[in-house]
């Protein structure tokens, strides 16, 4: 996976510049195909929230973060394409993001 370089001024979406726009390109289309939102625009807007939040996780890696509904939603579709976002989540937390549902139970250690 080759990352676009840098964040732009005035773009509209500030975190597509993590992924290759193949991928920007298959996420946001499977997104509409699975019937995950009804048009390409939001897709877009969800699949650049979901790098968002992911990148924050690198960011910020003793903090827990929840997602809203539509960024989960992006990310099960994220996790689809598992080659990429284990290549993803090493670029931007330098180690995998793991998905762990909140069932209402605390974790046993």
């Amino acid at each position: 996976m080759e990352p676009r370089r840098g964040p732009t001024m005035n773009n509209k979406f500030p975190n597509r510049y993590l992924i290759s726009n193949q991928l920007w390109g298959r996420l946001t289309r499977r997104m509409v195909a699975d019937r995950l939102t009804h048009t390409l625009d939001f897709a877009r807007l969800v699949i650049d929230e979901t790098l968002g939040f992911l990148k924050m996780h690198g960011d910020f890696p003793n903090q827990h973060f929840s997602p809203s509904g539509d960024v989960d939603k992006g990310w099960h579709t994220f996790l689809m394409y598992t080659r990429e976002y284990q290549e993803f989540c090493q670029m931007v937390a330098n180690r995998f993001i793991h998905h762990e549902p909140n069932d209402g139970e605390e974790k046993k250690i």
